[in-house]
């Protein structure tokens, strides 16, 4: 089998515009750097579990959870609270202090706030008030800590329809959703979790997303409790922004920021994308939809990806599912094949063709086929946009690349 281009599996080497893929048959070692893109620095938690800012244009190889890292590309998100890590200056208070700079925070200095009840008998908490429009999605989210007591996070009284709210267990992990759209909890480390609510805004301004101290993970809207003047919890990286799903952390110091997206394409060389068959090898995941369909891979005839020669492996956003889609000019294969009907992170993907044969290997098993349709001549190799577009959060861990259609056998192990 002739493996042309390989991608990622632990061996990150990126530098401001450019990551780098390669090949190295027959010992032969060639760079095929990737093309890389992004007008603006970012967030990225890094080998020591932190969270780490780089860059205008540098890639990010995340680390969450994975010791091997992932790539991580997102589309363009901004944080409209303006104060994100200081919640003293521009955020209000009702019947809580904030004692600033307590403990270390997931950047690694001391400058989590711990957010502590008064003695009144009153629901305590605290807000930032923002802009909205009608019917929009918003995600806010916040790191958090256990001291002693729970995490709710709610909105203004009419803020959201239903009033929705979601109280977070910051002990055990765990969270109870009153109406909220989607509600997420990622533990961290050293205690810390990643604490997100999604709701749709039924106001044009005068947005409180808020975060409130409660006794239980079963409090009530809003819980209102006498407090001991000494117990809360610790908050840092405060974020709010317009969609469905949370992005990676944009920190503010006074006002709006703004992360713009990742790109990353590439022109192979002449033989490193099959033209009379191929395989494709991805390992990863489309971890957050947008409105509109996320796409993992895509090898094209066109530079945005969208041209009628194509190749894709993408993820439905009305059903989540993750799908292929291969069409030459007007002459496909199918539309689309089914590949997974439940994607995760460490998902294995291989996609073999030829004229008159395609099949789709997933997790080492053969998940779908089709034996009528020619293959697509394709020169670009697009990781996360399609059509100038770019909708969702990808995590990538592998891509290789063959210009032969391996056996079925090699398929099976290959994505094993």
């Amino acid at each position: 089998m002739a493996n042309t281009l390989k991608f990622g599996n632990g061996e990150w080497y990126g530098k401001k515009d450019t990551i780098l893929a390669y090949n190295d048959e027959n010992n032969n070692y060639k760079p095929l750097p990737f093309d890389f893109s992004r007008g603006s620095s970012a967030t990225v938690v890094n080998k020591d579990g932190l969270i780490e800012t780089v860059g205008s244009g540098e890639p990010r190889v995340d680390y969450k959870d994975n010791s091997k890292g992932a790539l991580l590309l997102e589309p363009s998100r901004s944080n409209l609270f303006t104060n994100s890590e200081d919640f003293l200056t521009n955020w209000s208070r009702s019947n809580v202090e904030i004692d600033v700079n307590q403990i270390t925070s997931l950047n690694g200095t001391i400058n989590a706030d711990f957010i502590r009840e008064n003695e009144s008998s009153n629901p305590h908490f605290t807000f930032q008030t923002v802009g909205a429009t009608t019917t929009s999605k918003y995600t806010v989210s916040v790191f958090a800590k256990y001291h002693s007591r729970f995490l709710q996070m709610f909105f203004g009284g009419g803020d959201v329809s239903g009033n929705p709210y979601v109280n977070f267990d910051l002990q055990n992990g765990t969270f109870n959703n009153v109406g909220a759209d989607s509600v997420s909890m990622e533990e961290y480390n050293n205690g810390w979790y990643k604490c997100s609510v999604t709701a749709t805004s039924s106001v044009t301004s005068g947005f409180n997303p808020i975060f409130g101290l409660v006794k239980s993970i079963g409090a009530s809207r809003a819980n209102s409790y006498t407090g001991d003047g000494t117990s809360g919890v610790y908050l840092w990286g405060a974020m709010l922004e317009q969609g469905s799903y949370p992005t990676s952390y944009i920190p503010t110091q006074g006002g709006v920021v703004t992360r713009l997206a990742d790109e990353c394409e590439q022109t192979p060389p002449s033989g490193v994308i099959g033209q009379t068959e191929l395989t494709i090898f991805y390992q990863g995941i489309v971890e957050r939809l947008g409105g509109n369909d996320g796409h993992a891979i895509t090898l094209s005839q066109s530079a945005d990806g969208a041209g009628s020669s194509r190749v894709l492996l993408y993820r439905n956003s009305s059903n989540g599912n993750m799908y292929v889609y291969v069409q030459d000019t007007t002459t496909q294969f199918s539309t689309p094949l089914l590949a997974n009907s439940n994607p995760q992170i460490n998902d294995k993907y291989a996609i073999a063709i030829k004229d008159n044969d395609l099949v789709v290997y997933c997790n080492g098993v053969k998940v779908s086929e089709n034996n009528s349709g020619t293959i697509p001549a394709t020169q670009y190799l697009i990781l996360n946009k399609w059509n100038n577009q770019i909708n969702q959060q990808n995590k990538i861990k592998e891509v290789k690349l063959y210009n032969t259609r391996l056996s079925n056998s090699e398929l099976a192990a290959l994505t094993t």
